[in-house]
């Protein structure tokens, strides 16, 4: 059985490329926050569709009568102000089947490491019945990673991490990147657009610590 199908899109040149995932779930907050940054994007061209199997047989139609692009596209960024560019995973759902997501994230993993990516960054909602603080947590593979982040603030917390943000960060050490996850308090019952921001603002003072290693 075909699990998962990619198509090349474009064969791109970055520089530095930093991998952020955010695809729809607890309160879309990593969903929205990707989209955020590929419309304040200087360049955004999607590089690669990736189709796994359980989204190709989810037909739907938008509301002019045409089908609903159900793939997972992979975008290639550029940011002025950012020493990265970034990739940046997008879609309009994730597999919920255990094998197509652990491929979802293997694959794209290893394609962002061919084009020399260091750092995995997700981003999520973090559910609580009381998310007026928005905290933002954090889980890492990376011990400069952790310092950052708990120098910026952020939170440790103990528990399981479902879905694409934690997955990409548990099997990350497979391919030799250094990743991080992003959590911020949601109620996660609507579209929570004040923890994207949330989220986003903390996104940004994470890697403006990042440097670059130094090309071979």
């Amino acid at each position: 059985m075909e699990y998962i199908h990619i198509m090349e899109i474009a064969k791109l040149s970055s520089m530095h490329p930093l991998l952020v995932v955010g695809l729809p779930g607890m309160g879309m907050v990593g969903a929205s926050a990707a989209n955020f940054l590929i419309e304040n994007s200087t360049r955004s061209v999607i590089s690669h569709l990736i189709y796994p199997f359980e989204l190709r047989r989810l037909i739907s139609s938008t509301s002019n009568g045409f089908l609903r692009d159900n793939s997972i596209k992979l975008h290639s960024v550029s940011i002025p102000e950012f020493s990265y560019d970034l990739f940046v995973l997008t879609g309009a759902a994730q597999p919920s089947y255990n094998l197509t997501q652990y491929l979802l994230a293997y694959n794209t993993l290893r394609i962002v490491k061919n084009f020399g990516c260091e750092y995995v960054i997700t981003l999520g909602g973090y559910q609580t019945t009381s998310p007026e603080r928005r905290r933002v947590f954090f889980t890492t593979n990376d011990v400069t990673l952790f310092h950052i982040a708990e120098s910026l603030g952020l939170h440790t917390f103990g528990g399981t991490v479902t879905g694409a943000a934690g997955l990409f960060v548990g099997i990350s050490p497979l391919l030799n990147l250094k990743s991080i996850c992003l959590l911020c308090e949601t109620l996660g019952i609507y579209s929570d657009s004040e923890a994207s921001t949330t989220i986003l603002s903390h996104f940004y003072r994470l890697i403006s610590r990042l440097s670059p290693s130094p090309s071979p």
